[in-house]
């Protein structure tokens, strides 16, 4: 009888150190389970953190132009950098502004035709940069001429590439007047706007007329003394 007892109170004493083992080991599990939530939710707010703090100095480090720039790309899209005093506007209302103009034309040309690709304000400056499908929406989105293409499509658009145009060596105008022979295999580029214009490639010519160069692939238009409203059509030929 005792050798049974006995039996009966090893029987309970292992399945008690059984429970509790299986309790340690739940414990254990569920720990580990709270330990890798804990450093999954840390994981994700690093990386959210990491997002911001990239996005919020995108502004910083990003090149942007401090003057207005209009850059035309090797893939044909255009960019236009503008900055401005803060003072000259409201920003709510020029965000707005610009965002409705964008979303009206590209109710009519199609989808992604113009694009507001940043909006910077701060220190006194506001920053507008905008994408542009190609040549011909820009011209089209802001009524200024822009024209780019050989001197054959020039010539088929009855327009003259040749007249008061100057050769461009190592980055600087010449006395030179630029002829045909130079534009074999050169774009020509037709802008009626005062700014600045960067070309993928570079310049071999230029108007001489109010135009100042400033790179090998950035050309400054002028208002022609000092009168803001009168825009010539500035020649720019290039090659790649």
């Amino acid at each position: 009888m005792s050798d049974n007892l006995e039996t009966v109170e090893q029987e309970r004493e292992r399945m008690k150190s059984e429970r509790s083992r299986l309790r340690k080991k739940q414990a254990m599990k569920r720990k580990r389970a709270r330990v890798k939530l804990l450093l999954e939710l840390i994981f994700v707010l690093i990386i959210a953190l990491i997002v911001l703090l990239i996005v919020n100095l995108t502004g910083v480090f990003e090149k942007r132009s401090d003057i207005d720039l209009l850059t035309v790309r090797s893939d044909g899209s255009v960019i236009y950098e503008e900055v401005g005093d803060t003072g000259d506007y409201d920003k709510g209302e020029l965000k707005s502004y610009i965002s409705d103009q964008i979303d009206s034309f590209n109710k009519e040309s199609g989808k992604g035709a113009v694009k507001l690709e940043r909006f910077a304000w701060g220190k006194g400056k506001v920053y507008v940069r905008t994408r542009y499908k190609n040549t011909e929406v820009y011209q089209s989105f802001t009524g200024y001429t822009f024209f780019s293409g050989s001197s054959t499509d020039v010539a088929m658009e009855g327009m003259d590439c040749v007249s008061g145009v100057v050769r461009v060596k190592k980055g600087k105008k010449t006395a030179e007047a630029i002829d045909s022979g130079d534009l074999d295999g050169a774009t020509v580029l037709i802008v009626g706007e005062n700014t600045s214009v960067c070309v993928p490639g570079t310049i071999i010519g230029v108007s001489d007329v109010a135009t100042e160069l400033s790179a090998k692939d950035t050309v400054s238009i002028s208002s022609v003394n000092e009168d803001e409203d009168v825009i010539l059509n500035t020649v720019i030929i290039y090659k790649k």
